[in-house]
């Protein structure tokens, strides 16, 4: 008897194993932040918390000319 119960908890667990991985990776994706989004000419061209690699995808670099 214990071995069955054993046996049907080990299958539940690798069945139900992925649809909980899934649900992690989409919420990681829903929580970015809005202020992480480079927008240039109305376009997202790209996001990142970091606040030097969204200046260089905005194509504006820090010392040189231009806008």
């Amino acid at each position: 008897m214990l071995k069955k119960i054993l046996v049907a908890t080990a299958f539940v667990t690798i069945i139900a194993a992925p649809a909980f991985a899934r649900s992690d990776n989409t919420h990681a994706r829903a929580t970015a932040s809005p202020s992480d989004v480079v927008i240039v000419d109305g376009k997202v061209v790209g996001q990142d918390p970091d606040p030097f690699i969204r200046t260089m995808l905005s194509g504006h670099v820090p010392g040189e000319g231009g806008s």
